[in-house]
């Protein structure tokens, strides 16, 4: 179609681009918020490490203390993990988020490596191994996040 129309590869791109926002300017101008809810919580979790424990940065008592952040910014859930998340663990917080979109952003104020779930776990693997907090601090993380948004969405 680009070539009956006599356009360029960019030009029909940006043909697209200037249809969608037609097509949804309408709808966005009866939507214009004036002033957006913003909050930040910072919470400082201990997190039980796995049995027996891997060499870790700082370990206390068994346990592996994390910081996470978690933002409100309108209708957006912004929260984050020291850890790369095995994808099981964003599905639990996403789906169970009141906020219309949230975002997860992993490896985030520390590096605490990977964060297996259980079943990741049993199933072996080099990053189902290499890990320093196990299922249980996952479930724990996925708890305290959920429970930290949700309280900034009442």
């Amino acid at each position: 179609m680009a070539k009956r129309r006599g356009l360029t590869r960019r030009q029909e791109i940006a043909r697209r681009i200037a249809g969608a926002v037609e097509d949804v300017l309408p709808v966005a101008r009866d939507d214009v918020q004036t002033s957006l809810i913003f909050q930040h919580e910072v919470v400082d979790l201990d997190l039980p490490e796995k049995a027996p424990p891997s060499p870790a940065f700082i370990v206390v008592d068994g346990v592996r203390p994390v910081e996470i952040h978690v933002i409100r910014l309108g209708d957006i859930a912004i929260a984050t993990s020291p850890f790369e998340l095995f994808l099981d663990y964003g599905i639990r917080i996403k789906a169970r988020s009141p906020a219309v979109l949230t975002f997860l952003a992993q490896l985030a104020g520390q590096d605490c490596g990977y964060l297996p779930t259980e079943r990741a776990v049993r199933g072996g693997g080099y990053s189902a191994e290499n890990y320093q907090v196990g299922p249980e601090g996952g479930q724990v993380l996925v708890d305290e996040t959920l429970k930290r948004i949700n309280e900034l969405f009442p």
